[in-house]
């Protein structure tokens, strides 16, 4: 009967604690929160006054423009890349100086910078 009670209380205080956990946890994202907010808000102000107080160096000159503060998400740019694959991440082929009529040794080492340059040093790059 002893132990019980024990083992009772034990896991009353263990409820309790994780009561206690969550609710500090839920205060410091609340405080978090405030702080990004209040960051938010000076730098807007900042941008604000900087625009009345007409800023010397024109009118983008030097100001941070977000492109998701007007609402729009990160878009691909449809630009296509001529000779390099569309899941290719690395920088593509190298310049292929051969294609100008050379042969011989150097046509070899052209063809090994450019794959190294589209594919690194050994093998395709894990995505």
């Amino acid at each position: 009967e002893k132990r019980s009670i024990e083992e009772a209380e034990e896991r009353r205080k263990a409820r309790e604690s994780k009561k206690l956990a969550k609710e500090v946890q839920a205060q410091k994202q609340k405080e978090r929160n405030a702080q990004k907010k209040a960051a938010i808000e000076t730098v807007k102000n900042w941008r604000k006054q900087r625009k009345q107080s007409g800023f010397a160096g024109g009118e983008k000159d030097g100001e941070l423009d977000m492109p998701f503060e007007d609402g729009k998400v990160f878009e691909r740019s449809n630009k296509k890349r001529p000779g390099v694959s569309p899941g290719d991440r690395s920088g593509g082929k190298g310049r292929q100086p051969w294609k100008k009529g050379k042969n011989g040794p150097e046509k070899k080492k052209f063809k090994r910078e450019s794959r190294d340059s589209k594919f690194g040093f050994g093998g395709r790059k894990g995505l």
